[in-house]
């Protein structure tokens, strides 16, 4: 069985998943978002007083609420704002001051994350910035000059101090992902679909192909598990990548898919015969599909 907690911690932050015997890890939105605020308060409470101030500290929140990526950043908004309800309830347990979030829309676009953060700076005043379902929004709200909470996994590629991670790294996503599709599926040949056009997707398919043998050792020595990596280019279209998936299915025996990629080329993919796993980044889960691809759960 997969090790029923899973903890992650980055900086002073500790966020711990707890499965379910559906093999669903549940977060709710109102306790993330919480841990994030309380964190985001206690590193700007530092250079602040003893001396009660009745004004409130200003936090910016730049998410996708518009588009065909606004379903994340909706979900994050209405988090964040019962979780804000939920600290002013007793304010003087906390800093002793209310809190108040403006949320901004980004539209979908990478350089209005920089644009909004800075308005939200210099404009609202806002000490300490939530958002970045990706790195690369994460290193743009970064140029604001102020602290930033980002629910994603610590990633090796940004050097910034100022960004506090929240989320798994792709490398444990990997992991839990090859955990389960050995001590949960009990799948011995997988083939595993990783994108090149980002390190985190890259990181996520080394990690599985690495633990998946492992874990299958654990549960059955007299058997090979095999993996079988397929890479997901800049030039590479829907209907190919199905094609050599099923040709992994139907000549190599492939009992599963791992998908490190963007749920959007997966759902081009279309239905597959087999099982399917697959990161979704920014909703910082990962999922297991049925074969019919009519019903999809969490697993964290």
């Amino acid at each position: 069985m997969i090790n029923p907690s899973i903890c992650r911690a980055s900086n002073n932050v500790a966020v711990f998943l707890t499965v379910s015997p559906c093999h669903r890890v549940t977060v709710s939105c109102l306790t993330l978002s919480r841990c994030c605020i309380v964190v985001a308060l206690a590193l700007t409470a530092a250079g602040c007083t003893s001396r009660p101030d009745p004004t409130p500290i200003w936090l910016g929140h730049v998410a996708n609420l518009s588009g065909p990526e606004r379903q994340a950043g909706e979900a994050a908004s209405r988090g964040i704002r019962l979780a804000v309800e939920d600290i002013n309830k007793d304010v003087e347990q906390g800093l002793g001051r209310p809190i108040k979030v403006i949320h901004s829309d980004a539209r979908g676009k990478l350089e209005a994350f920089e644009a909004e953060a800075v308005r939200l700076v210099s404009i609202n005043r806002a000490s300490f910035l939530l958002g970045g379902a990706t790195l690369e929004e994460a290193d743009r709200l970064d140029r604001a000059g102020v602290p930033v909470l980002a629910p994603i996994g610590v990633s090796g590629r940004t050097k910034s101090e100022s960004i506090y991670f929240t989320g798994l790294a792709a490398s444990q996503q990997g992991r839990v992902l090859a955990q389960f599709a050995a001590l949960e599926l009990g799948a011995t040949s997988i083939a595993v679909v990783g994108d090149e056009r980002r390190d985190d997707f890259v990181e996520t398919a080394e990690a599985f192909a690495r633990e998946f043998p492992a874990s299958w050792g654990k549960k059955d020595v007299q058997t090979a598990a095999v993996v079988r990596r397929l890479r997901w280019t800049s030039d590479t279209k829907p209907a190919e990548m199905a094609q050599m998936l099923q040709k992994q299915i139907t000549d190599g025996g492939c009992k599963a898919v791992v998908f490190a990629g963007r749920v959007e080329d997966l759902r081009d993919l279309g239905p597959l015969p087999v099982p399917v796993l697959f990161a979704e980044s920014k909703a910082r889960r990962l999922h297991w599909r049925s074969c019919a691809g009519l019903a999809r759960k969490s697993i964290s």
